[in-house]
């Protein structure tokens, strides 16, 4: 399922009582702000449940040993060699050593490793002409302006505005805009003082709730262990 940004942004100015934003140069949150503060939501929901996206990496002039992992990567699921083989990740104890020392396409073991963090290498090289193709999970496309298409799952869309409305209450100076929507004087001496922040925490109370009603995505299972 999909929902627009600008769609998402309704809804969240909807919640926060701020929809007479073309009425004023000055809303109480601007669009920046909702934009970033999505964001913020995608980035934590992909802990949950990330996007699925694979890459394709094309040996076209020489052997593949190495690749530079995608930015967006979370986690590394199937790796697939040529003709649809799958490797696995190559696990080393201190001390142990490879087969074969120098990787071409037909050392052992069959595998891979990370090394740096952001790169790939192989113990078994693509020949040339070949491909390897990498599965992973990766964080949310992020919101760039008005037609961004955000990819999440329907359910998900509710638990997006809450995480926006409580980074939104917890705004640096939105104690003026709490005081009208509660109506209320926070220095009366009621017993909560700063309903802004309690309302803050409740929204992401609800994000938490919502996320606990569906099964965490399983990242694990399609792996096996090369050593």
């Amino acid at each position: 399922m999909t929902v627009r940004w600008e769609d998402l942004r309704a809804s969240i100015a909807q919640m926060l009582d701020d929809t007479a934003r073309g009425e004023t140069d000055n809303p109480s949150w601007s669009n920046d702000e909702l934009k970033s503060y999505t964001n913020f939501a995608l980035t934590a929901f992909a802990d949950h449940t990330a996007q699925t996206k694979s890459k394709t990496y094309e040996a076209a002039t020489a052997d593949l040993s190495s690749a530079n992992l995608p930015e967006d990567l979370i986690q590394i699921g199937p790796v697939w060699f040529p003709n649809r083989v799958l490797v696995s990740p190559v696990y080393l104890e201190p001390g142990q050593t490879f087969a074969d020392e120098e990787v071409s396409t037909s050392s052992q073991p069959v595998g891979y490793y990370r090394w740096p963090d952001d790169v790939l290498n192989l113990t078994q090289a693509v020949p040339q002409g070949e491909s390897l193709v990498l599965f992973y999970w990766a964080y949310w496309d992020t919101v760039e302006q008005d037609g961004s298409i955000i990819k999440i799952p329907k359910w998900a869309e509710e638990a997006i505005v809450w995480h926006c409305l409580s980074r939104a209450m917890a705004k640096p100076g939105v104690q003026a805009a709490s005081l009208g929507q509660w109506k209320q004087r926070q220095d009366s001496g009621t017993p909560e003082h700063n309903p802004g922040r309690r309302y803050a925490e409740y929204c992401f109370e609800q994000f938490d709730a919502i996320l606990a009603r569906h099964a965490r995505q399983d990242r694990t299972g399609w792996e096996s262990r090369v050593s």
